[in-house]
């Protein structure tokens, strides 16, 4: 089956979801009424959990009785040993984390340690969490519900890898991943009450919580 690309503009497409890890399942479709965001990230992704999950945490945590949801969503286009289901399953059972968040977690932890802050990232959550705790464990708790993409082989139709006139006969990502035209994790996807995506970006976003709070008013 053939499947549209997502359009800023227009209908959100429902993710596409293989299992929750955390939290009552939903969808955008379910969640009509309400400015929806997706923080879209994979298990082996430091800039995830030391910029993303915290930003995304602070308006979960501002804006959640106002009408705002965040859900999570764990992908993969790279990586695919580490970014699997059963990993995210242990981080949010657990609070493991692997791999390469697991190296540069531990490294800004050290930073707080002996310095008392970490030198890059963002205002909010770089020098604000405790990145990890017992050795191997998450140093803060993810609030909101959190799924995994369903993540398969296909052929190359991606409209990234076609702008940039990459040949590639096979890829495997996920399908929320590359329906939303998503090029890298951490990634946002911003809907509105009516369920129209109005909003896509990558990393760093620091006008995300500014276009939350006017989607709210709308």
């Amino acid at each position: 089956m053939t499947r549209a690309f997502a359009k800023v503009g227009e209908r959100a497409p429902n993710l596409e979801i293989a299992g929750w890890a955390q939290g009552k399942p939903t969808n955008i479709d379910e969640l009509k009424g309400n400015v929806v965001l997706v923080k879209v990230f994979q298990v082996n992704c430091p800039g995830c959990f030391s910029h993303g999950f915290p930003q995304a945490i602070g308006i979960y945590n501002r804006y959640k009785d106002r009408g705002g949801v965040v859900i999570g969503l764990a992908t993969a286009f790279e990586d695919y040993d580490k970014n699997t289901f059963a990993n995210l399953q242990l981080l949010m059972g657990r609070g493991e984390v692997i791999g390469a968040t697991l190296e540069r977690l531990t490294f800004f932890q050290k930073m707080l340690s002996e310095r008392g802050q970490v030198i890059d990232g963002t205002a909010e959550g770089m020098g604000h969490y405790n990145f990890i705790k017992d050795g191997n464990r998450l140093g803060y708790r993810i609030p909101f519900p959190v799924a995994m993409d369903v993540v398969e082989q296909g052929k190359a139709r991606h409209e990234v890898m076609e702008r940039y006139n990459v040949e590639i006969n096979d890829w495997i990502e996920g399908r929320t991943f590359s329906r939303y035209m998503l090029r890298g994790t951490p990634s946002s996807i911003l809907i509105d009450k009516r369920g129209v995506l109005r909003h896509t970006s990558l990393g760093s976003d620091d006008g995300l919580e500014a276009k939350v709070k006017s989607l709210l008013s709308e």
